[in-house]
């Protein structure tokens, strides 16, 4: 059994370069300052996004973290006891954001939307990321009315972080790749099907009636 796995991993390795199919759910937050659960005081959030000395444990480059600003996004990081355990990056109005292979969205007015955000694995299981997210909301809560954020299916750790700090599903999506071209992307809402892409275009425009 252990050759014939041996074996069928180059073919499985392969397929999945050939052929991903690919689901995320999309997730909204109302913003409310008051509503806001607090952090104590050993927990800070910070806005890095003007760091000039950019930490090397972080899994980007230099070189993408200075597109990704130039882009419109901010990158906020989380403290405690003066240790960074998480980060986040948010994109704010006007950015246009890759949602799962070609999917795109531009944020529009009045809305944060949160992206590739991690906890360092040490720090994991702890509530660091949803305590995160609610720092960042704290601080951005005066430009937004609304937080928005995706996450892949499979991911159940980051699902709960985010159902932790009051995100609510609105519609599940998933993408079809062939030779990393899109066949087909659809979104799943109420137990009906839609084109993906028209979705994320009326978000952009009119951002309360999905």
């Amino acid at each position: 059994m252990k050759t014939l796995r041996r074996w069928l991993r180059p073919i499985k390795r392969w397929f999945n370069r050939t052929l991903r199919i690919d689901a995320g759910i999309f997730l909204s937050k109302p913003i409310e300052q008051d509503k806001l659960p607090r952090i104590d005081g050993s927990h800070e959030v910070s806005d890095m996004t003007d760091v000039t000395d950019l930490r090397s444990d972080l899994p980007f480059s230099k070189e993408e973290f200075k597109r990704r600003v130039r882009e419109g996004h901010r990158f906020f990081e989380f403290f405690v006891d003066s240790e960074p355990v998480s980060y986040n990056w948010v994109a704010c109005t006007g950015a246009n954001i890759g949602v799962l292979h070609d999917l795109r969205l531009k944020v529009p007015e009045n809305v944060l939307y949160l992206w590739d955000g991690a906890t360092v694995p040490e720090h994991r299981g702890k509530g660091f990321l949803s305590a995160m997210i609610n720092g960042i909301l704290q601080d951005q809560s005066r430009n937004t009315s609304i937080a928005w954020t995706a996450v892949a299916v499979s991911n159940h750790s980051s699902r709960r972080a985010l159902a932790k700090a009051g995100f609510q599903p609105m519609f599940t999506y998933v993408s079809v790749q062939l030779f990393g071209r899109t066949l087909l992307s659809f979104v799943i809402k109420d137990g009906r099907l839609a084109k993906a892409q028209p979705v994320f275009d009326r978000l952009a425009r009119e951002p309360v009636s999905i």
